[in-house]
């Protein structure tokens, strides 16, 4: 909305005391703040200014006496209360309406007005007075969200979609940008930076308080592990917010957290996991990246369980036949784990911190990758005829230039000779008759067919034309090359014998370059590549990409622009598991 600088912007005028009064009431019953907060995000000496945006929305702007823009409305009327929004600046004071976080590529795509997709929601969460699921027209702040904390909000705007619809959508827009840091409303308060830290509002504790609100207040207070995993089956998840501390969580609530992540990762990780393992590697490579996901990650760590440190964390998992363990060097060490054990048989499974760091990551390669994807790319392959074919083609179609595709060799070329000539089968009119003309270009030195079916023949006469292909595309102009074109070729074979990998060769004359492709490839499967030179085939390239990553790259390649009729894909391992 505030994507451009305002078309217009009026005087700062005072509110009369009764007005801000009437206002700072009205936001405050309808955000449940308490009169603390009211006195701080409308505070007194608040000065009022119409505005028109660029694209002529008519509004007005609130600003505090040091010029601060802290709220906002649209249209005319100042007594919809209903109608009021908050600024960055206000957020940043206090933290009331729902969060929604994003990798910090998609919140700099909103400072330049741009929506929040769904593909791009890494968690919702809950405020002190908004429950989930959010509704379709919530107002919600969004926030930066990596390695596994949350940033300041950044933007405010409207959900277009329910939270339960963002868990499944994989398009469409999730919120409607309103108000970002970085545009010209921002820039009226003096570009101020946004704050290392923020305070959630928590619901008002007075004895008047209603039922609804003090159940959501009890809510806030640490759940059990078993309700926090249930949470987390949720693909929106629900993050603590981030003002928790560690007096409201016991060290028992962080001793079955972080005994859920530690089953969890042994039954999901158990066969990946190489033995012997240093404990300290275990914690973090499996743990904690096996905690459930929205909790504040600072929090549960074993430092604040009732253990204090990992060596009689794991010596308990022992004495329950868990997994067994073994000093080597002066570290403990992981020796065995127990697979068939009930606990890790019946591990919880849920969405851990791991799975959001992924779906970031993989947001953010997306959105680096749709932002410099050219538009779909055309392929046309194209016959150039030569020697007696080109003689021969020119005196059928003199106007038609030196190459043709194949449905102008067919209807310019073969149908107009045949027909012309009265070649067509007397019955089987999908047949026509060879001639002394067309043996040469049709027939082999030895054979002697009197007819040929109408596609055998312009296949033969395309075969005796030179191929050539051209590939255009936004950003490449359009180039003719000779030769045969063939599909961006997909391959999956095993590697040392037990490791998969994915092959990608016959990429060049689609306007990959190797390094590039590798590159984008390595953050969005999550894994390693290299490119080194194709055995055999001077001046081309194969990338490999370690794992089966056959849909990823297939979808990428499409991302990109090819036509899937160009991608070719076969997995060799799947053939030798059918023999």
């Amino acid at each position: 909305m505030f994507k451009k600088d305002f078309k217009s912007l009026k005087n700062q005028v005072p509110l009369r005391a009764s007005d801000l009064k009437r206002l700072r009431q009205a936001l405050m019953d309808r955000f449940q703040l308490s009169s603390e907060d009211g006195e701080l995000l409308v505070p007194s000496g608040l000065l009022a200014a119409k505005f028109t945006t660029n694209a002529d929305v008519a509004g007005m702007g609130y600003f505090d006496s040091k010029g601060l823009p802290l709220w906002f409305h649209i249209g005319s009327s100042s007594t919809d209360h209903s109608s009021f929004t908050p600024t960055v600046y206000t957020l940043w004071k206090r933290v009331f309406l729902p969060i929604v976080t994003t990798p910090q590529l998609v919140v700099d795509k909103m400072k330049q007005g741009a929506d929040l997709m769904a593909p791009g929601v890494v968690s919702i969460q809950a405020s002190h007075n908004a429950s989930l699921p959010l509704s379709t027209g919530q107002l919600v702040c969004v926030a930066p969200y990596s390695g596994g904390l949350q940033g300041v909000p950044m933007a405010v705007g409207t959900m277009n979609m329910s939270s339960t619809e963002i868990s499944t959508a994989d398009k469409g827009k999730a919120v409607l940008t309103l108000h970002a840091y970085g545009d010209s409303l921002w820039e009226k308060g003096g570009k101020a930076d946004p704050p290392k830290e923020i305070v959630v509002v928590q619901a008002i504790q007075v004895a008047a308080q209603s039922e609804s609100v003090q159940s959501t207040a009890d809510q806030q207070q640490p759940a059990s592990i078993q309700s926090t995993i249930e949470e987390n089956k949720e693909d929106v998840i629900q993050p603590q917010a981030s003002t928790s501390t560690q007096d409201t969580v016991s060290p028992a609530e962080v001793d079955k957290i972080l005994r859920a992540a530690t089953l969890f990762a042994l039954h999901a990780k158990a066969a990946s996991i190489e033995l012997p393992c240093s404990a300290s590697a275990f914690y973090a490579d499996s743990i904690l990246p096996f905690r459930p996901a929205g909790l504040d990650p600072s929090i549960y760590v074993i430092k604040n369980s009732s253990f204090k440190k990992l060596k009689p964390f794991l010596k308990a998992l022992e004495k329950e036949g868990v997994l067994k363990t073994k000093e080597m060097g002066g570290e403990l060490h992981l020796m065995a784990i127990d697979s068939t054990h009930p606990d890790l048989q019946g591990a919880a499974k849920y969405r851990t911190i791991a799975d959001d760091e992924r779906k970031e990551a993989k947001a953010r390669a997306m959105e680096e990758i749709q932002a410099a994807s050219p538009k779909a790319m055309t392929v046309t392959e194209l016959y150039k005829p030569v020697g007696s074919v080109a003689i021969f083609c020119k005196s059928i179609s003199p106007d038609c230039g030196p190459h043709f595709t194949i449905v102008e060799l067919r209807d310019e070329v073969l149908s107009k000779y045949i027909t012309e000539h009265n070649l067509v089968h007397p019955t089987e009119r999908a047949y026509f008759k060879v001639d002394e003309t067309l043996k040469p270009m049709l027939l082999k030195k030895n054979e002697s067919q009197e007819f040929l079916k109408r596609d055998e023949g312009l296949q033969r006469l395309a075969a005796a034309c030179q191929a050539w292909y051209q590939i255009e595309q936004e950003g490449h102009p359009p180039e003719l090359s000779k030769g045969k074109l063939h599909p961006i070729a997909i391959t999956i074979k095993m590697r040392q014998g037990k490791k998969a990998v994915t092959l990608i060769t016959n990429f060049e004359p689609f306007h990959f370059i190797a390094d590039s492709m590798a590159e984008d490839l390595r953050k969005l499967c999550a894994a390693q590549t290299s490119v080194s030179p194709l055995q055999g085939k001077a001046n081309q390239l194969e990338v490999m990409v370690q794992g089966k990553q056959g849909k990823i790259v297939t979808d990428y390649l499409l991302q990109r622009g090819v036509p899937k009729k160009w991608i070719e894909f076969e997995d060799t391992t799947e053939k030798k598991k059918g023999k």
